[in-house]
């Protein structure tokens, strides 16, 4: 499990400067960039490059643009890319895009009213077992109220990238913590505290303080009698 965090992490940090990119006028830099960052990045973790994938085709949708176009496709290539160089080296396919929306598929569609009903209980599982204190889960709807109040284009992609989580909805524990992980909360969070002012922010930063302290406690196991 946790080789599988450690992968997940490094692909989310990759994704991270891929959706940099995004904000490059320069396509003759950004494309090149954006085709190796997204075979690395599938290399590294594919449920996470294609959820990244998912948010950037989201946000070629909704804008209309020929930027965001071109780099959803170039980001698409790459998976492409590294699909090829996984199956040359594991020609059984294991951990190419068809397999990993096959299998999500498949644990997805069968059970897709057991797991929203169960989704309660596994974001409980995903925030303080998996997680820890990393969520900062308390303020989670003030950073997706944020999205709702500021329309530009760093909101726009953080809108995209939320949607594309949805399928955690419908999704097992596996998918769903890794749909919750790969959402930039701690940017969205930030983005919402800055426009509180006095009594609030101090009110939302003694909420998180408060959070992360039980949070640590909790990663201290009790010593043995």
């Amino acid at each position: 499990m946790y080789g599988s965090f450690q992968a997940n992490m490094m692909a989310l940090a990759l994704a991270y400067l891929q959706l940099a990119l995004y904000f490059s006028s320069d396509l003759r830099v950004t494309l090149p960039a954006a085709l190796l960052l997204s075979a690395l990045c599938h290399l590294a973790h594919p449920w996470t490059a294609l959820q990244i994938l998912g948010a950037v085709a989201l946000l070629a949708v909704a804008r209309r643009g020929r930027r965001e176009a071109l780099l959803a496709v170039t980001m698409a290539a790459g998976v492409v890319v590294a699909d090829c160089v996984r199956s040359s080296l594991a020609p059984a396919g294991h951990g190419t895009a068809a397999d990993v929306v096959g299998g999500y598929l498949n644990a997805t569609l069968t059970r897709a009213l057991g797991n929203l009903l169960s989704l309660p209980r596994t974001m409980h599982f995903a925030v303080t077992t998996l997680y820890g204190g990393f969520m900062n889960y308390p303020l989670l709807a003030l950073a997706l109220a944020g999205l709702l109040l500021d329309r530009d284009e760093l909101s726009d992609l953080l809108s995209a990238w939320a949607a594309a989580a949805a399928i955690a909805y419908f999704s097992t524990w596996s998918f769903a913590s890794r749909a919750l992980l790969n959402l930039p909360t701690h940017v969205m969070a930030a983005r919402a505290v800055a426009r509180l002012r006095g009594a609030h922010l101090w009110a939302a930063v003694s909420l998180s303080l408060s959070y992360y302290a039980m949070c640590v406690m909790n990663l201290v196991p009790p010593r043995a009698a």
